[in-house]
């Protein structure tokens, strides 16, 4: 017999059906004892359940709460009247049936408004390659921790893939509690992302010279959008988003990213419009490229494109190495500028957090071993 579900819309009304029912539901079944040995004390609870949009009460599986040696039947009966609590809550029980997908865009329209641009990208993608397929047909309350631990079992990449698509479940699951949808923990709160595939990836900022190796085997239109993130620190979106007012020497305005898939122009990052110092010969390369105010200076420039030409220019020298990439320019920036001097570096990066760009700061191997030397100039040269 198939089950009926229910959308948000639909809650208020089934609300108040319940409460002009006589009486609400109310569930206080006897406690047993089993007829083993080692007796147990155990109880069946009546469970209201939508069938058909009809009320109906069934007969749940036996719950067990203890040996008879060790529990006694007043604790017994205390330890079943606390279970029945949930079930006895008529409006509760009738939030918990509604279907996943229907909370799904209930989270949408109240819930990722909130949220960055880019933010809400990253969850419509993982809601809609992960999640609503393997939920999106299920009632809330036929979700539990068995079938979350299931599913990211079955979720195929990173460790850390698997670990932001659980995130973004969480979160749903944390939005439904706080809409009184369910009153039961979080199922996804100890459910385990596994070991996964990882790759190892190498942050090191490669040495000055192997940049400009790079450069060199690069050509237009892409030479210039790699200039500007390695001296500017623009992301790809946002360099792919500058449009002709971007262009402001001495300062180069970030306004707009660029969506890598769709193309379309949105705001930077939560508070990254921003002005960057913009070097004389590359404003002139860019003022080359203006064509009008709010016309973008590389409006042909697609993402796969630039990432193809860097990454087997990269390759063809023997630079490229698992982490390095177009975002790898911003590190390049950090690590470069703060080698000397770094003044005004955090607003440079449209960073928040004084620590999140020094996780941007990558010294390379030459770096360090100056740094080294210079230690122990310091202790051979405090030995009198």
């Amino acid at each position: 017999m198939s089950h009926a579900v229910i959308s948000p819309r639909d809650i208020l009304s089934l609300q108040e059906e319940a409460q002009n029912m006589g009486r609400n539901f109310y569930s206080k079944p006897k406690v047993h004892r089993t007829a083993a040995r080692a007796a147990r004390w155990y109880f069946r609870p009546s469970i209201p359940t939508l069938d058909n949009g009809a009320w109906v009460s069934k007969l749940g599986d036996r719950i067990y709460i203890g040996l008879c040696s060790e529990v006694s039947k007043r604790e017994a009966d205390r330890a079943r009247d606390e279970y029945c609590k949930t079930l006895n809550r008529t409006p509760a029980m009738v939030q918990s049936q509604i279907r996943f997908a229907d909370l799904v865009e209930t989270y949408r329209q109240v819930y990722l408004p909130t949220l960055a641009i880019s933010t809400q990208r990253g969850y419509e993608t993982r809601i809609n390659r992960h999640i609503l397929p393997a939920f999106g047909d299920r009632q809330l309350c036929k979700i539990g921790p068995r079938e979350i631990q299931g599913w990211i079992n079955g979720i195929e990449g990173t460790v850390n893939t698997r670990k932001v698509v659980l995130a973004t479940l969480a979160s749903i699951f944390e939005a439904a509690a706080d809409w009184g949808y369910t009153q039961e923990r979080n199922p996804c709160s100890r459910a385990k992302v596994g070991a996964g595939t990882r790759q190892e990836r190498d942050l090191t900022v490669p040495e000055p010279h192997e940049i400009a190796a790079l450069l060199a085997v690069t050509h237009e239109p892409y030479t210039t959008a790699i200039e500007v993130g390695l001296y500017c620190g623009l992301r790809p979106g946002e360099v792919r988003g500058l449009v002709g007012r971007s262009v402001d020497p001495p300062y180069l305005r970030v306004i707009f990213n660029r969506d890598r898939k769709t193309g379309e122009l949105g705001p930077p990052k939560r508070r990254s419009q921003r002005r960057v110092a913009l070097p004389e010969w590359l404003a002139e390369k860019l003022s080359a490229l203006v064509t009008a105010p709010t016309a973008l200076l590389w409006p042909d420039l697609e993402y796969s494109a630039l990432w193809e030409h860097f990454n087997t220019r990269s390759k063809m020298i023997g630079l490229w190495k698992p982490g390095f990439s177009l975002h790898a320019l911003r590190r390049c920036y950090a690590t470069y500028r703060d080698e000397l001097g770094a003044e005004g570096l955090q607003e440079a990066m449209g960073h928040r957090s004084a620590t999140m760009t020094q996780r941007y700061i990558k010294p390379g191997v030459r770096r360090q071993l100056e740094q080294v030397e210079a230690m122990r100039s310091m202790v051979v040269g405090g030995v009198q």
